[in-house]
């Protein structure tokens, strides 16, 4: 925001008016802006980026050569302005113009592998660098083209020490107070091993874990099971000595015995009247056999 003096007779004309604000146009614009509280006019300057300004300045040698102060990489920057109604009523400003930086990557990954890595930096380089573990990481500028706006530089990150850890390098503009951060973070593979080593250790402890409860409650189960009764067929007694034919048992005990065989009971009933009724036939006061067992 640059404030702007209009020189003309007449004070108060021009405070009706709107007006222009010119600036290079290598620069990008600036916009015309009137404070309503103070009620002074101002001209906002909205420059390119850093990268924009440094491709601009890289076209042009002569224009690097006749803007850009060598020693101390900054230029004066002019604003005119103009009365829309009133061209010939005029102001202008003048400010040093120190413009600003950018770094093409916020986040660099280094690894036992990749240990080592660059960093570009275009438009002001005259930077301040800033990290904390220098026994474990070295920062070093390597190349530089130009001096201020339009500048260009790069940077050679390398790890000393194969050891993981995590830190910051800080770009600082000592002129503006412009920060830019990049975040380093480096890994030796071996945390990550043992990460892994461990996330299977306990996979496999869980499954065991798993196993056992699960043969417990199905050897609970099995228990819980009812018996069947086992049947045991009868078995006739095993003895080792050698004994000869067995002697047939008497009619007697055969006739007492269940498995037996007996005689039909209407047979026995006819023997019964055929001896009854056969004539000359003495019958004894007790008879010889039993007609119970007749073959």
């Amino acid at each position: 925001m640059l404030p702007l003096a209009f020189n003309h007779k007449h004070g108060l004309y021009f405070l009706l008016c709107p007006y222009y604000c010119y600036n290079p146009i290598y620069l990008r614009y600036a916009k015309p802006w009137i404070d309503d509280v103070v009620g002074d006019f101002c001209c906002l300057f909205f420059p390119y980026t850093p990268k924009h300004l440094q491709i601009n300045f890289s076209k042009s040698k002569d224009l690097q050569s006749k803007e850009i102060n060598n020693s101390e990489g900054f230029m004066y920057v002019t604003i005119i302005a103009s009365l829309k109604e009133a061209p010939y009523v005029t102001g202008s400003a003048h400010a040093i113009f120190v413009g600003g930086f950018s770094t093409e990557i916020e986040q660099l990954n280094l690894s036992r592998s990749y240990n080592q890595s660059r960093i570009t930096v275009t438009g002001n380089t005259d930077l301040e660098l800033y990290w904390n573990l220098k026994d474990i990481l070295l920062v070093t500028s390597i190349s530089k083209e130009g001096s201020g706006i339009g500048g260009f530089a790069e940077y050679d990150v390398k790890v000393l020490k194969s050891q993981s850890f995590k830190d910051k390098i800080i770009f600082v503009l000592p002129a503006t107070g412009q920060k830019a951060e990049v975040d380093v973070t480096y890994e030796d593979g071996t945390s990550a091993a043992s990460a892994r080593a461990s996330s299977i250790t306990w996979s496999a402890v869980i499954i065991c874990v798993i196993v056992l409860i699960l043969t417990f409650f199905l050897f609970l189960k099995l228990l819980d099971r009812p018996t069947r009764p086992v049947t045991t067929r009868p078995t006739a007694p095993f003895s080792s000595a050698v004994t000869g034919p067995s002697t047939p048992q008497p009619p007697s005990a055969l006739a007492n015995s269940p498995f037996s065989p007996r005689t039909p009971q209407p047979f026995v009933e006819y023997v019964r009247r055929t001896i009854d009724e056969t004539p000359y036939y003495k019958r004894d006061g007790r008879r010889r056999f039993d007609p119970q067992h007749t073959y």
